[in-house]
């Protein structure tokens, strides 16, 4: 949800620092995703092997 530097990305927010329509369907996707790793166990195993980079880089890759 973040551009390069870490702002919110443009077409996401109204201002910078709200989220507009879209990025709240964009939050509410993550949270959705998180909330299904998190009953498959993905972020368990990932913090027992230190790579909790991986499910977010998958989920990145999907909305891309």
């Amino acid at each position: 949800m973040a551009d390069t530097i870490g702002n919110l990305h443009p077409n996401l927010t109204t201002d910078g620092i709200h989220l507009n329509a879209k990025g709240y369907a964009t939050w509410q996707t993550a949270l959705l995703q998180a909330d299904q790793w998190i009953a498959m166990g993905v972020l368990k195993s990932a913090r027992k092997r230190n790579t909790y980079d991986k499910p977010a880089i998958a989920f990145r890759n999907q909305r891309e």
